[in-house]
């Protein structure tokens, strides 16, 4: 098995570098930029790249000694990446990762998908000599814009950039998309809705389709830092369209102080959620939620009115771009697992923000990737958060 792994890859190699051989399969690009905005200028296309949101270095304020806090000192000072609409010519897009390659020169665009070169060895046109279905467009200039099916990442990998382009181009520029109404989430429709978003915005690729070829290629770009790091000027819209534009009252939703359950997930749960909901209920007067049971202007609604929250580092914490006022954020982290996305929304939102480290249960890790344990679930050292909430609430 390990000889033809080998040969295949020195016949894939050869097949990117030797140029003719390189013309017989369109999906596979011949190299790989980092840079787009680097490839535009160097190709005296300057002109052809907007900057819609500047670089910035985003300097927080002293909230390092802040319970755990100080597992985020390293990004106190981090320089974020302009936001940018670029025109790449002729392009070849993927709709499974939303990877562009250009079609003259089959350099492939690494910034076209949230992951870069991390993602490139599970793609398909990337490993492979086998031909797929490509479709191409009718309309000259078009964007496409990738749909994944998680909770954090559709709002700011997707919604974002949506709305973004649409302001740019009104309606002059087709946008496609993998989204489609047969295969979308039913919380990704009430979305749409909220932020007045109508399905005929979207042209729809069909499903037997694998790769589109546009005639001209708009990206635009995500802005943030990776996947795990929002740019602040897009949770402060998504922040303000909310303030402003959504307008949905429950009294019954009205609770001050709010825990975020995951014991419907089927993953990364806390082990002594049981003890742990009688703490927060009989000593703090907080109110226990499962995301799951409410629609998506349900979810904002309670993040709305909520002046402290407590959840376990999952999705749910999304709706803290819902919130009208500053409010207290405690997040449960697996002390394994350190991701940086909501202290990122509840810091760039100026709220009270105390990363809680917890244990890791087991030492083995609970995913196909070896030493991750985004799986795996905690164990809440109860003592220790009933002096943090003592003090935070006092």
């Amino acid at each position: 098995m390990e000889i033809y792994k080998l040969i295949h890859r020195i016949i894939l190699k050869s097949f990117k570098k030797i140029s003719f051989l390189n013309k017989l399969i369109p999906t596979l690009p011949a190299s790989e930029i980092l840079s787009i905005k680097d490839w535009l200028f160097a190709n005296q296309n300057s002109k052809k790249y907007t900057v819609l949101n500047q670089s910035y270095a985003d300097n927080k304020k002293d909230i390092f000694s802040n319970a755990d806090n100080y597992i985020f000192k390293n990004l106190e000072r981090l320089i974020y990446p302009e936001i940018y609409i670029a025109e790449i010519g002729e392009a070849l897009v993927c709709k499974k990762t939303g990877f562009a390659i250009n079609s003259k020169t089959k350099v492939l665009f690494l910034e076209t998908n949230i992951y870069g070169n991390f993602y490139l060895n599970y793609i398909k046109f990337n490993n492979s000599f086998g031909l797929s279905k490509i479709w191409r467009i009718n309309n000259s200039r078009a964007t496409f814009i990738f749909s994944g099916f998680n909770y954090y990442h559709w709002h700011f990998e997707f919604l974002y950039r949506l709305i973004k382009f649409k302001e740019q181009f009104n309606s002059s520029l087709k946008i496609y998309s993998n989204y489609s109404d047969s295969n979308a989430e039913k919380w990704q429709k009430e979305i749409l809705e909220i932020f007045n978003i109508k399905h005929s915005d979207l042209e729809i690729i069909p499903a037997n389709i694998n790769y589109i070829v546009i005639p001209n290629f708009y990206f635009i770009s995500f802005g943030g830092l990776g996947a795990g790091i929002p740019n602040k000027s897009s949770i402060l819209f998504l922040n303000n369209y909310l303030k402003t534009q959504f307008n949905v009252k429950d009294s019954e939703l009205n609770y001050k102080r709010v825990y975020i359950s995951r014991k419907k997930a089927k993953k990364r749960k806390v082990e002594n959620e049981a003890e742990l909901e009688y703490m927060l209920i009989n000593s703090f007067g907080f109110k226990v939620f499962n995301m799951e049971d409410f629609r998506v202007c349900e979810q904002y609604e309670i993040f709305r009115n909520a002046e402290v929250v407590v959840a376990i580092h999952g999705p749910a914490l999304t709706n803290l771009i819902a919130s009208s006022k500053k409010m207290k954020v405690v997040e449960l982290l697996n002390e394994k697992h350190i991701q940086a996305c909501y202290y990122q929304i509840a810091t760039s939102l100026e709220m009270e923000y105390f990363a809680f480290l917890c244990k890791s249960v087991d030492n083995i890790s609970q995913n196909s990737v070896k030493d991750c344990f985004v799986s795996n679930n905690i164990y809440v050292d109860l003592e220790k958060l009933n002096k943090l909430l003592l003090n935070i609430l006092n």
